[in-house]
């Protein structure tokens, strides 16, 4: 009977651990995959950049701002991935700000969020990327306001 037992134990516990060294590999290949996408290889440079980051392992947000020189901004005119800000475009982006706003409250970056509605202008340069089946339910946003020379980033996938 004790045998019995600690073959039941053994294959858990290997059970177990392939488990977690799986999603670590997963983990891994997400991140390898993120940083070498077609989208990020052809971001122009940034000379800094702040990051905040809330929730777990599948479901969480993000905001970013990437500040760059001025020299930097006519790049995103030549991206395949922006597009210049016009009016019909206006209510779409400030669509997706204004849901993650209204969870921003639950945050612990809320103070460090600076992005204001107000801003999004004709002429700035925008790049949404929407992963889920909901409009709302998994996406990025990339904002780049070219008088501040900032590029604000929010991802949201709950």
């Amino acid at each position: 009977m004790k045998l019995l037992l600690k073959i039941i134990f053994c294959l858990l516990f290997l059970i177990f651990a392939f488990v977690a060294i799986s999603a670590i590999f997963v983990g891994l290949a997400v991140t390898i995959s993120e940083l070498t996408d077609d989208f990020n290889r052809n971001l122009p440079k940034y000379s800094d950049k702040v990051e905040y980051i809330e929730g777990g392992f599948g479901d969480f947000q993000e905001y970013k701002e990437y500040y760059y020189s001025k020299d930097k901004i006519p790049e995103f005119e030549n991206s395949k991935y922006f597009i210049k800000v016009d009016e019909d475009d206006i209510e779409n982006i400030d669509g997706f700000f204004n849901h993650f706003e209204n969870a921003l409250q639950f945050f612990e970056y809320k103070e460090k969020y600076k992005f204001d509605r107000s801003q999004i202008k004709t002429g700035d340069y925008f790049y949404i990327k929407l992963k889920g089946n909901d409009l709302y339910d998994n996406y990025d946003v990339y904002y780049v306001d070219t008088k501040k020379c900032i590029m604000y980033f929010i991802h949201w996938n709950i």
